[in-house]
């Protein structure tokens, strides 16, 4: 199932920010040994990931030998999905009947819920492996494939498991195994869940649960705090959870059943690029082309205020571009820099001069 990550992930950054080097002939090479090596690249990898599904009797594949996880197999699907826009496929609508009448017989719940590993040679069911942040994981990934499983698997959640006290808290309740702990680093806790299902409820619109739960990971769970280069941290949460963290913070309704489906507008190809910054004494929190012709961008310093030199690309050779106070004409090569002075949070704007 690794290549059902990497296609995730390759399609995702390929739809983002139209870079197609993946999509070149042998644009990734796995080697085995000195003298074995296997070059693939996306439409290839897609055409695995296709395979394994199509070849397997569950249609869902292990991820390792004999164990099937459909989490795994959910981003592998939504890896299809993506490629299949960005390639011309039709993989993951030629596997759909299959996939869900396999996931509805062998992998769900008598309550609905998705179970989130089974033995491919036995069937074999670890009993009490995970639940909720399993059914937020789904809640997310079928978004785009299977919207009412993942529908489904968010109205679970709401209603088996989210409670307000009366004081108005929020609780996570008949949480089980792993819930209890970070996958990211096998640590107890239920901060990483937290996480989980605050991105669920982002991408479902669920706007106050959403900020309950991020408020109660970074004050309760994995207080923040500042590192050296001035940004800031959760203290003991994995990378896994400080991701799903971010992705709960930033997303806002449906943001990946549409990343997933349809990609940026066209505009986003076109304008500047912001693609030199002094990371990590400069934050970038915002870089959005409007037009296809500007872009508006919002920085933060990281350890301390100062004066930094910002490198734009994409820009009309020749033409003079404006950023705050600064003017500067982009080379031959339609690149351009700039000196800014960043102190707390600075909003510019590079656009053409008059």
């Amino acid at each position: 199932m690794v290549s059902g990550y990497i296609l995730q992930a390759a399609s995702v950054y390929e739809s983002n920010t139209g870079d197609k080097r993946y999509s070149k002939d042998g644009a990734f090479e796995f080697q085995i040994t000195d003298t074995a090596k296997f070059k693939y690249d996306l439409g290839s990898v897609a055409k695995a990931v296709y395979r394994n599904m199509d070849e397997n009797p569950y249609c869902l594949y292990p991820c390792e030998p004999n164990w099937v996880y459909t989490i795994c197999n959910f981003v592998g699907i939504s890896g299809l999905v993506i490629s299949d826009r960005l390639l011309g496929n039709n993989y993951a609508q030629q596997l759909k009947d299959r996939f869900l009448s396999s996931l509805e017989r062998e992998f769900t719940r008598p309550d609905g819920t998705i179970e989130p590993i089974r033995s491919e040679l036995t069937g074999f069911v670890i009993p009490g492996l995970a639940g909720t942040i399993s059914d937020a994981a789904i809640a997310i990934l079928g978004a785009a494939y299977m919207p009412h499983i993942a529908h489904r698997n968010w109205a679970i959640i709401k209603e088996e498991h989210i409670r307000y006290d009366e004081n108005g808290k929020l609780q996570l309740v008949h949480l089980t195994g792993a819930d209890k702990l970070d996958p990211g680093n096998y640590k107890g806790g239920e901060g990483c869940i937290r996480a989980s299902v605050a991105h669920s409820a982002a991408e479902y619109g669920d706007d106050k649960i959403r900020q309950d739960l991020l408020h109660q990971l970074e004050e309760e769970f994995h207080p923040v705090f500042e590192t050296k280069s001035g940004a800031l941290r959760y203290k003991g949460l994995s990378t896994l959870g400080t991701t799903l963290a971010l992705k709960a913070r930033l997303s806002r309704y449906q943001d990946w059943r549409k990343m997933i489906l349809e990609g940026p507008p066209p505009n986003v190809f076109k304008g500047p690029i912001l693609d030199a910054v002094p990371f990590p004494d400069v934050l970038v929190a915002k870089a959005y082309s409007q037009d296809g012709q500007s872009i508006d961008l919002v920085f933060y310093p990281g350890a301390k205020p100062g004066t930094f030199t910002l490198g734009f690309s994409r820009l009309a050779p020749g033409q003079t571009y404006s950023l705050g106070e600064q003017t500067a004409k982009a080379d031959v090569e339609g690149r351009a820099k700039f000196d800014v002075q960043i102190n707390g949070r600075t909003e510019l704007k590079l656009q053409k001069s008059n």
